[in-house]
């Protein structure tokens, strides 16, 4: 019993991931074609490290731009500005998150929402340019934050 329930857990984690993925990749393919930066956490975990890793490189198999991976203490003003961004990690290791949750209405992840080894993706104008685009990649702890196959 308990091994069907986890296969059919399983099987909707998949095909909720699979749609998420197909919307996403719309998304970047018009907007994220060059000009973006990925920011990480100071103290970004593996996890964390490998899903923006796995961005850098489907969106580098897709528009043959390479985004640059920086941490965010790394992050200037001008980089908010210039850039299309794209924030991965959880609000307790990237901080970049906290700033942004104060300056936008977004859906803000924390212990109760999205829930344990669960992640949000939003997609909205970068609140330091309206010309660029943002996506969040998050979630409450780092297990939220896996990106499934991007290809």
């Amino acid at each position: 019993m308990i091994n069907i329930m986890m296969n059919r857990k399983i099987l909707i984690i998949a095909g909720t991931v699979i749609l998420i993925l197909l919307i996403i990749g719309i998304f970047l393919w018009q907007n994220f074609g060059n000009n973006t930066l990925i920011i990480v956490g100071d103290n970004a975990s593996e996890i964390e490290l490998q899903a923006a890793n796995e961005i850098t490189s489907y969106l580098e198999n897709e528009t043959g731009d390479k985004p640059l991976i920086k941490k965010y203490s790394e992050i200037t003003e001008k980089d908010k500005r210039n850039h299309n961004l794209v924030v991965v990690g959880t609000p307790n290791s990237n901080l970049m998150l906290i700033e942004v949750y104060s300056m936008v209405d977004v859906l803000e992840v924390n212990d109760t929402f999205p829930g344990e080894g669960k992640g949000v993706l939003e997609i909205l104008r970068n609140p330091w340019n309206k010309n660029k685009a943002m996506l969040l990649v998050e979630g409450w702890d780092e297990w939220g934050c896996i990106v499934r196959d991007l290809n």
